[in-house]
């Protein structure tokens, strides 16, 4: 009999770790807890194809793919193994890797189907994160600069502290020096795309030398100087 393997590990992922979105993508990979049959391990991934393509041991069945929510977390992910891991141990224990004459394939009991139907009836697995993950711009696109007299820092710490506010996380946490780094990113595209830029924070960009080399600077330095 195979013996149920969980690879996955919160502690050693990321916040988001089944959560991707290629450039040029409107929506998030397709995410997944993966059951192979055949050495029972049991982990969770995110699907490295543009499209409907799958691997040939998922196309046979000796990967079983069961979808899960982009945005869960990592502690969730944990979870939901645990909770369904009798489950999943059910389903190897009616399983076998059989040759068709050209392919191993996965073979399985009538009750081990019936189990697989019905976890593939669970998509996605319940997930208790509501709001999901928000990009930096998005989220402080009403608030993007610090109020006046309110030190660029203290502004970042603000931001930290969000993480969260309605459900929402960003995709893994900031430390100050982080948060600030991204910030500067930020307020760069801003100064680009025309917007008055307080003066702490353009002295902020001037000292850190994120505007280095653009056309901008000039401009920049008279948004430092308005105080």
């Amino acid at each position: 009999m195979t013996t149920l393997n969980i690879k996955f590990e919160a502690s050693t992922a990321n916040r988001f770790p089944v959560y991707a979105k290629y450039e040029g993508q409107h929506q998030p990979q397709p995410a997944f807890l993966e059951l192979d049959i055949r050495d029972g391990s049991l982990t969770a991934d995110y699907s490295g194809e543009i499209g409907n393509a799958v691997p040939v041991d998922v196309w046979n069945n000796l990967i079983l793919r069961f979808t899960l929510q982009p945005e869960t977390t990592a502690e969730e992910i944990e979870r939901i193994i645990e909770e369904n891991k009798e489950t999943f141990q059910g389903i190897l224990n009616g399983a076998e890797s059989e040759w068709n004459n050209s392919n191993w394939v996965g073979k399985f009991t009538d009750e081990t189907q019936e189990i697989i139907n019905e976890l593939s009836q669970l998509e996605p697995f319940a997930c208790e994160t509501q709001g999901g993950l928000v990009e930096l711009a998005e989220w402080i696109a009403d608030k993007k600069f610090p109020s006046a007299g309110q030190s660029v820092e203290d502004f970042a710490e603000d931001v930290i502290s969000s993480d969260g506010n309605d459900g929402f996380y960003f995709e893994n946490p900031y430390n100050l020096e982080s948060m600030l780094s991204d910030l500067r990113d930020v307020w760069a595209d801003a100064l680009y795309s025309g917007d008055e830029i307080p003066a702490q924070v353009a002295k902020h960009l001037i000292e850190h030398g994120t505007c280095n080399d653009s056309q901008w600077m000039e401009e920049l330095k008279e948004f430092a100087n308005a105080e």
